[in-house]
């Protein structure tokens, strides 16, 4: 068991004057420093920027539908006590929540062949998207459980 000793460890460094800094970093050290801390405060700004965005936008879209309406009477065909100012009101089917409450206030011809057909219809800007579909209240029609997709393109 014949070991060599190695070589000595130094904790300290020997004594003298210190080592003069790199020629680059006395020329940058400063201009590092600069840069260094607009950036982090451009990228501190944008995060607080983006969560700040992010927790108050809630993802919304415009919900329309129509019934058919008898074109003399302008009522519904299926319920005649709903006319052009009967009450709608869009609830979240899963919880009953209230999202929003309108009128059938669009009142539609069109020409389907040779037969004049009328429509009563509601729109409602910036209702808000929740799972598990909504229950749609219309006058006194049955009350229908639409999607989103539905809703967005029209009932």
């Amino acid at each position: 068991m014949n070991e060599q000793p190695g070589p000595s460890i130094e904790y300290f460094q020997p004594s003298g004057p210190y080592l003069p800094r790199n020629r680059w970093r006395r020329r940058s050290d400063r201009w590092v420093w600069v840069v260094s801390t607009v950036a982090a405060v451009v990228l501190a700004a944008a995060a607080i920027t983006a969560v700040t965005v992010g927790s108050l936008r809630t993802d919304t879209f415009t919900a329309t539908g129509r019934v058919a309406a008898d074109c003399t009477t302008r009522t519904a065909v299926e319920a005649p006590s709903t006319d052009e100012r009967s009450p709608v009101r869009i609830l979240a089917a899963a919880t009953g929540t209230l999202l929003a409450q309108t009128r059938l206030d669009r009142f539609s011809r069109e020409r389907r062949g040779t037969e004049q057909v009328c429509f009563l219809g509601f729109q409602v800007q910036r209702l808000e998207v929740v799972d598990g579909g909504y229950l749609v209240q219309i006058g006194t029609l049955p009350d229908r459980i639409v999607t989103r997709t539905a809703l967005r393109d029209g009932i």
